[in-house]
């Protein structure tokens, strides 16, 4: 009896354990084996790294009227951070926009000292940072109100500088002297000649921009004091007066009955001036500024004068120029200039206040080609020409035919 109990509890408990592991059967081994593949992606489990900061490489920076800035950078913390996506935001588009790189876009109308905020935000934990922006014009250029002068020693002049665009950030300007030691410049642009200066001696004063080393020159040449000078503008013949020669009175002072030399593109002739008007008035005498009419009479025919020459008195000694350099254009066949480039050592004739020399140009590089601008071209004239000017225009001829254009920037040698 005993017996038959426990062979009936073994049959239970064998009961039991079969019916737990039929209900069970994922618990049962799989009898496949996993490859290493399977068992290497189910040991890495994905992580998230949460952004913590953004900072700016700039928090002030500076930026050019009608530019595009890369200076602008980011840095999103830390540098392994999963998710490092930014919006970048202009608290003012119009002056200055901003790309999603960065990249700062000006306006070409921003005005100078325009101030705009450039921010950037990461799109994970909406973490900032910003920068004050603000706007720069730049200089362009400058120019004097005066680009030739004669000044008689112990004379002064103030000279005046414009620096453009006027709307420039930093206008600021240096003046300086070269070439002669007789000249003085301060910075407010006051000229004087030292009482020692040599006379017929010449030299530059130069303005430079402080932004972008912008130059403008004026030519100074040191004459006597009191002689004076005269640059003819018009011829006439005057019925009862005879020749007549209207211009400006650029130095000292002429009187009626001086005697006078002028120097033409064909030579010098010697006059008496019989009167001297101005605005149909006659009067005794003229001075620097004076923009009169001087009767020379009968002692020179209208076809002996010409506009550009020069009236002196006594005591003027010209100064003649043999070399300039300066910048010409070279016109195009439309233009009525050449088909083919011209080289160095070009010689044309060089066609100046009516007059003309033979003279030598050369330059940098290898050719200037029909309908090109150059500086920085060097002439040096086969005959002396008196009285050349910076600023002075000419013209540059091939058998009568007009070839270029040009301007003189700076005299290079005088006898």
């Amino acid at each position: 009896m005993r017996l038959s109990r426990i062979l009936i509890s073994l049959f239970a408990l064998v009961l039991v354990v079969g019916l737990f592991f039929t209900a069970c059967p994922e618990l049962e081994p799989d009898p496949t084996p996993k490859t290493e593949t399977e068992q290497t992606s189910e040991s890495q489990t994905p992580t998230t790294i949460s952004v913590t900061g953004v900072s700016l490489n700039h928090t002030e920076l500076s930026v050019i009227q009608g530019s595009t800035s890369t200076e602008l950078g980011a840095t999103v913390y830390p540098e392994n951070a999963t998710n490092k996506e930014l919006i970048w935001q202009s608290s003012e588009e119009t002056i200055v926009s901003v790309s999603n790189d960065g990249t700062l876009l000006v306006s070409d109308s921003a005005t100078s000292g325009s101030k705009v905020t450039i921010s950037v935000t990461t799109v994970d934990g909406n973490f900032s940072a910003s920068c004050d922006v603000t706007v720069v014009v730049l200089v362009k250029s400058v120019k004097l109100n005066r680009t030739n002068l004669e000044l008689e020693i112990g004379g002064e002049v103030y000279l005046n500088a414009t620096v453009q665009p006027t709307e420039a950030t930093n206008k600021d300007v240096v003046w300086s002297v070269s070439g002669n030691d007789g000249i003085v410049v301060d910075q407010n642009g006051h000229v004087s000649i030292k009482d020692d200066a040599v006379i017929n001696s010449f030299g530059y004063v130069r303005v430079t921009t402080v932004d972008q080393n912008k130059i403008a020159e004026c030519y100074i040449r040191i004459v006597a004091s009191g002689v004076f000078k005269f640059e003819v503008e018009g011829v006439f013949n005057v019925s009862g007066k005879g020749v007549v020669v209207s211009g400006v009175v650029k130095a000292g002072t002429v009187r009626t009955n001086d005697s006078v030399t002028i120097y033409t593109s064909t030579g010098e002739l010697t006059a008496k001036v019989h009167g001297i008007e101005r605005f149909k008035t006659t009067l005794d005498s003229a001075t620097v500024g004076n923009s009169v009419g001087l009767i020379l009479g009968n002692d020179v025919t209208t076809d002996q004068v010409s506009p550009y020459d020069i009236v002196v008195g006594e005591g003027y000694v010209p100064v003649y120029t043999t070399k300039v350099k300066a910048t010409i254009i070279h016109l195009t066949k439309e233009e009525g200039g050449r088909l083919t480039p011209i080289f160095s050592g070009y010689k044309p004739q060089f066609w100046f206040r009516g007059s003309s020399t033979t003279c030598k140009f050369t330059f940098d590089g290898d050719q200037i080609a029909p309908g090109e601008t150059r500086a920085d071209v060097t002439i040096e004239f086969d005959s002396p020409i008196y009285e050349v000017n910076v600023g002075m225009s000419f013209l540059g001829k091939e058998s009568g035919k007009t070839v270029l254009r040009g301007v003189i920037d700076e005299i290079l040698g005088t006898k």
